[in-house]
């Protein structure tokens, strides 16, 4: 019998995806001679099962006559031990009884005869038995190599139908594969057409073509010379522009720090036109300081030299008590020198008194406790209430550093308030430090553009 070498996992396998028309048409032919030597060894094998199925048979049958020619051996072999058993027993039985008969010579010869041919016959049944058992022994094992060899070849067959059935198998799949490839041939041949159509129609354009690519070269030439030239006028203007950027920002620069010194200079100029103007308020706050205080000074005279008037002339008629109020007295003080003295005042009462007929010095009448007039030297002057408005600084230099004179309004109003006179007393004096502060001021500007 012939074995295939071919396994089945082997014959399942399916050809390559990219496999070829001449590699599926190789591979078909292997496939179908693969097949057909299989068929060969499947019929080879059939035949050979069936001479040893035969032989099986023919085996059996001889075991079968050997087995019943051996159990008839058996049973004759059997039957001549019983006998040979049974003449045993009647020749002891005939030698231990001498005593219930007698027998002569020849009867015992005539029984021993019969007894050795049976002996014979015995060991001849024995030896040709045993060759029987040897026979059938072998037979037996005939028998068991026959079985396995139809068993051995019935696997074998399954095995080669198993083979068959994937050959079939891999024919189909590879007849399949070959009619994709058939087709995918045909539809290559077309496309192979199509792309020799149109590499013939692009042979046709390609002069055309070629024409085209002379001119757009030298196109592409002028565009390459115009191209340089605006490179070389863009690397000029971007030359220029870097140059003009660097100046731009060198000027902006510059106007930043000139704005800074500007603003530092108007800030100085501020600074000091503000000084200016508060050196110049707080000297003009001194100098009304100063007339208040000598205006309190002439008050105070005035007082004692009213006082002293009153004490030299003494109660006065009712006609002139009507014109004798402070206000009245004020007003013709203000009409009257204002420097003047003390000593003089007390050197001279009734000269005043009596200088001419208008005036008349009434005893001053209050309304309420007059405190004692006191010095200026004993007595400190209260303190002034005064209101300071701020003063522009954008203005020209000389209305920031200098007041103007006789204007009707002045940058520092201030009041007197003297807390010891009486209400008649402190309408006049507010009449009197009210035409002193209108009086002309000195200029301090001078002075203060020379300490700046």
């Amino acid at each position: 019998m012939v074995s295939s070498s071919c396994s089945p996992g082997s014959l399942t396998r399916s050809p390559p995806a990219e496999a070829t028309a001449d590699k599926l048409r190789r591979l078909n032919s292997t496939l179908r001679g693969r097949l057909a030597n299989a068929n060969s060894d499947l019929q080879a094998a059939a035949s050979s099962r069936d001479v040893a199925v035969d032989h099986q048979h023919r085996l059996s049958r001889t075991l079968l006559r050997q087995t019943h020619g051996l159990r008839a051996l058996e049973r004759r072999y059997g039957a001549q031990q019983e006998e040979v058993g049974r003449l045993r027993a009647e020749i002891e039985s005939l030698q231990w009884s001498e005593d219930s008969s007698v027998a002569t010579g020849p009867e015992r010869r005539q029984l021993g005869v019969p007894t050795s041919a049976t002996s014979t016959d015995l060991h001849d049944l024995e030896s040709r038995l045993d060759q029987a058992i040897s026979e059938r022994d072998t037979l037996q094992d005939q028998s068991d190599h026959r079985a396995e060899e139809v068993r051995l070849a019935g696997v074998k067959i399954e095995l080669l139908q198993e083979e068959q059935n994937h050959l079939n198998r891999e024919r189909e799949n590879a007849e399949h594969e070959l009619l994709l490839t058939e087709t995918s041939l045909a539809s290559l041949a077309q496309e192979r057409d199509d792309t020799q159509a149109a590499a013939v129609r692009a042979g046709d354009q390609m002069g055309t073509m070629k024409e085209y690519l002379q001119a757009y070269q030298c196109l592409h030439r002028e565009s390459s010379a115009e191209f340089n030239r605006l490179r070389a006028t863009h690397a000029a203007s971007t030359d220029d522009l870097i140059r003009t950027v660097r100046e731009r920002n060198t000027a902006r620069a510059d106007a930043d720090r000139l704005r800074g010194d500007v603003s530092d200079l108007h800030l100085q100029h501020s600074d000091r036109v503000l000084q200016r103007e508060q050196e110049a308020a707080c000297r003009t706050r001194d100098q009304v300081q100063q007339e208040c205080d000598a205006l309190r000074r002439d008050l105070d005279a005035a007082r004692r030299k009213l006082t002293m008037v009153a004490a030299a002339v003494g109660t006065t008629s009712a006609a002139d008590a009507g014109t004798s109020d402070p206000a009245a007295v004020l007003h013709s003080l203000c009409d009257m020198p204002v420097n003047f003295s003390a000593q003089d005042s007390l050197a001279d009462p009734q000269g005043r008194a009596s200088s001419g007929p208008d005036v008349a010095v009434p005893l001053p009448c209050s309304k309420r406790p007059r405190s004692p007039p006191a010095s200026s030297e004993s007595s400190p002057a209260p303190p002034a209430k005064h209101r300071a408005t701020p003063l522009s600084s954008e203005g020209d230099d000389d209305r920031g550093s200098k007041p103007s004179a006789g204007s009707g309004s002045s940058p520092v109003d201030l009041t007197q308030d003297d807390g010891h006179l009486a209400d008649d007393d402190r309408g006049g004096l507010t009449l009197v430090m009210q035409i002193r502060i209108r009086m002309p001021v000195p200029d301090p500007s001078p002075r203060a553009d020379h300490t700046a």
